[in-house]
């Protein structure tokens, strides 16, 4: 009867442990580099040309770098605020120091978008670079 009150124990443990679910991160997995490929206006989406991509250095410690198409820098902080999150896609804004500024941000695998809709500006679309 012993054996067999461990053995139930044992079993409750382990579905217990294994119901359990991951809390997802609160930022994304950003902490890399991006580059500018493409641009969406009113008048379409448009592939950035090679000479005019600028790109940016995401750091755990919240501290970016954002290299011109001139090799002219940008540093600062940055701040993710996430909102909320539907089929992959995660939502939110991202908030810069250097200068000041807060965009729409929308985070999918490989890419980010920043701006919000072609009404009030570009749409500036950034893939991670591997």
């Amino acid at each position: 009867m012993l054996n067999m009150k461990k053995s139930l124990l044992i079993i409750i443990a382990v579905f217990a442990f294994a119901s359990c679910k991951k809390d997802k991160p609160t930022t994304p997995t950003t902490y890399c580099s991006w580059r500018l490929n493409s641009v969406i206006t009113d008048n379409g989406k448009y592939v950035v040309a090679e000479k005019d991509k600028d790109s940016y250095q995401f750091n755990t410690n919240s501290k970016y770098v954002k290299t011109m198409p001139d090799k002219n820098t940008i540093q600062g902080n940055f701040t993710f605020t996430l909102s909320d999150e539907s089929e992959g896609r995660r939502f939110g804004s991202i908030t810069f120091s250097n200068p000041t500024d807060t965009q729409p941000l929308t985070i999918k695998g490989d890419t980010i978008v920043t701006g919000s809709s072609y009404i009030d500006g570009p749409r500036f679309i950034y893939a991670r670079i591997k």
